[in-house]
């Protein structure tokens, strides 16, 4: 899978709003607000449960590429990468997915006379 985000390039959650923009090819299975319709078996993006168990952004990026068996076809050719870069941060976002805190930075150095 060749897709940046799982590659090394970083999420960035100011672009998770453009990926709404995005969403509206999901959302004839999982609704405009992500949450879903389980008798046709797309789940409920916005559910924490759901992101514990599958909203890692590899596991949304995989997803989004290959599809889900039974239902959810494939996207990768459809959307190319930096599309699904852009939907994979805002679908992993309705999951209440966060950014990782930044690293603290270090203390300054005591003054020396």
């Amino acid at each position: 899978i060749s897709v940046p985000s799982v590659s090394g390039r970083p999420h960035d959650a100011a672009l998770a709003p453009a990926g709404q923009a995005k969403f509206a090819v999901c959302a004839a299975g999982h609704g405009v607000d992500g949450k879903g319709n389980l008798a046709a078996g797309f789940p409920n993006l916005t559910d924490p449960a759901w992101a514990q168990a599958n909203g890692s952004v590899g596991a949304i990026v995989r997803t989004i590429m290959v599809g889900r068996k039974g239902g959810m076809p494939p996207f990768q050719e459809r959307l190319g990468d930096d599309k699904i870069q852009l939907l994979t941060a805002y679908v992993w976002g309705l999951g209440g997915g966060e950014q990782p805190p930044a690293p603290a930075a270090a203390a300054p150095a005591p003054a020396t006379n």
